[in-house]
């Protein structure tokens, strides 16, 4: 999955991961930990760390166009 997730982020901006809870990041980097290769690390788009495991993950789906982040909201 993780490499997945690498490659997708080669040719797209981001990557919008669901979670089984139903919650859903949009990734723009993704690593793994190095004495946990089940647990990822990563950074959405708005710049905050996110950090998951493989297992928790349901779907994923490649964004090429950058998010669009209102400021006056």
């Amino acid at each position: 999955m993780f490499n997945l997730i690498k490659d997708l982020l080669k040719d797209n901006d981001h990557v919008l991961v669901t979670f089984i809870n139903g919650q859903s990041r949009e990734i723009k980097e993704i690593d793994q930990l190095p004495d946990n290769t089940n647990i990822f690390k990563s950074t959405d788009t708005a710049d905050y760390e996110v950090y998951f495991r493989e297992t928790n993950i349901v779907t994923i789906v490649p964004e090429a166009k950058p998010t669009q982040i209102d400021p006056l909201i």
